[in-house]
């Protein structure tokens, strides 16, 4: 039998699951960063507007 189709099936399996928790990982922190934005922005908006 041929193993080395075997090990690129798993490689590659093994590489998609690192992009999708990347993916994953990213998405989580620029929502984390889009929602703290409003808070971060609301001071500086009152000493601006009163």
């Amino acid at each position: 039998m041929n193993n080395d189709h075997s090990s690129s099936t798993t490689l590659t399996s093994r590489r998609i699951y690192w992009i999708v928790a990347g993916i994953t990982f990213l998405t989580l922190l620029v929502s984390a960063g889009v929602r703290s934005t409003p808070g971060v922005l609301i001071v500086p908006f009152e000493l601006s507007f009163g």
